[in-house]
């Protein structure tokens, strides 16, 4: 019987084991030669990085990112603090000490006093209520006294000149109470009174004062000081990711105010305003187009009158830029913006706008025909929640006005 010899067998297995062999080594030399490669680059890199030094930043590059890392995480100051701001239409920059006191949960406690390069004076004093009904709720009243010395007035109505500007000294009193509820996150319905004491005169500055060039029956609410109780209710719709720095959402505020004479010398009167603005993002928020309206009109009943230095105006630093604050007056008053951003940093913003608007005696008069028009250049620093400051140069009619503003337009 045939059988298969023993060392076929053999020879067989001994093949089939030293390729197996051959196989291994052949795959382990190259990894072999990779991981030693792979340390020789790591070795490399590392010592590399030891002798270059990283790139330095100068103070101000410091400064900025460090507001912009920083700057939305700071929490408001606690204890005094130094404050700047406006104390009055038309005073400029102001600054003074302020004082915060937090209490409860959502509760604070703020008092500031101002004094501006205009020689206006302020002093304000703040409390908010801790929110209740789970923070949809809450009240806050206000008391400020204002020294106004040199407050312009240029005549009614849209054909007033610059060079026609008189002056008025005014002191208003004010004593506020609001309450607001926000039954939605983007939804707030509020109301509540307002106490206003006018103590009107002469107009300091170098210009005339107002009562040198006007007369009372010319100019309701000239020599009078009148003082008036205006009860009020507003609503509200902000969708905007923060009001203070945004690149998208809209806004709508709707507010109607009734102010009563309590001396009774005929200056009862209603005063309506809608305030509304569109941001609308292109190219995943690199650009924006932020649209703005402003429409604010008042009624009177037979034998009343507006106070002048209470009517309706435009004019500033954020409606009509290219024109003086206050710069019209009259009954009612429309203003329209378009504004288109980019982003050139990542805290600043530059725009160019386009201003129009018009102030009427009656509200027939109030249409898109002879709008005062201003336009310009800006640019914005801010962080990813606030508005910090607003360069702008603006041009109009009464030639180029450079604007400093702090805060956001609306």
């Amino acid at each position: 019987m045939p059988t298969v010899p023993c060392s076929n067998r053999a020879r067989s297995f001994a093949a089939a084991l030293g390729a197996g062999l051959v196989a291994l080594l052949t795959a382990a030399v190259p990894a072999h030669a990779q991981d030693t490669r792979a340390a020789q680059i790591a070795g490399a890199q590392a010592q590399k990085a030891a002798t270059v030094e990283p790139p330095r930043r100068g103070w101000l590059e410091k400064t900025l990112g460090g507001l912009r890392e920083r700057g939305d995480r700071i929490a408001p100051p606690i204890g005094f603090f130094p404050w700047f701001g406006s104390v009055y239409s038309g005073g400029a920059i102001a600054a003074g000490p302020g004082l915060r006191i937090p209490f409860g949960d959502t509760g604070e406690i703020k008092a500031y006093a101002g004094w501006s390069v205009r020689n206006y004076k302020a002093v304000t004093g703040e409390v908010t209520f801790p929110a209740v009904w789970r923070g949809r709720v809450q009240v806050t009243t206000r008391g400020r006294w204002v020294d106004a010395p040199t407050v312009p007035f240029y005549g009614l109505g849209n054909d007033s000149n610059d060079s026609d500007r008189t002056n008025l000294g005014l002191r208003p009193i004010e004593a506020m109470a609001d309450v607001v509820v926000r039954p939605l996150p983007w939804l707030s319905v509020g109301g509540g009174a307002d106490f206003l004491k006018f103590d009107t005169r002469r107009g300091g500055g170098s210009e005339p004062s107002v009562d040198e060039v006007y007369s009372p029956s010319a100019l309701p609410g000239l020599g009078a000081d009148p003082t008036l109780l205006r009860s009020f209710v507003h609503v509200g719709i902000d969708t905007r990711p923060d009001p203070g720095y945004a690149r998208r959402g809209s806004v709508l505020r709707i507010e109607a105010s009734q102010f009563t004479d309590l001396d009774s010398e005929g200056y009862d009167f209603r005063s309506y305003q809608i305030k509304a603005a569109q941001l609308v993002p292109v190219l995943n928020e690199h650009w924006v187009l932020a649209l703005r309206g402003h429409l604010w009109t008042t009624d009177t009943r037979d034998g009343h009158a507006v106070p002048f230095f209470l009517l309706p105006y435009l004019g500033g630093s954020d409606e009509l830029r290219s024109f003086s604050t206050l710069r019209f007056r009259d009954n009612h008053a429309l203003f329209l913006s378009a504004e288109w951003r980019w982003p050139v940093t990542e805290m600043m913003d530059m725009a160019v706008f386009v201003d129009a608007g018009k102030v009427a005696a009656t509200r027939g008069d109030l249409t898109l025909t002879g709008l005062t028009t201003s336009w310009g250049l800006g640019a914005t620093f801010h962080t990813l929640r606030h508005t910090l400051v607003r360069l702008e140069a603006a041009h109009g009619r009464d030639g180029f006005r450079f604007v400093f503003g702090v805060g956001p337009t609306f």
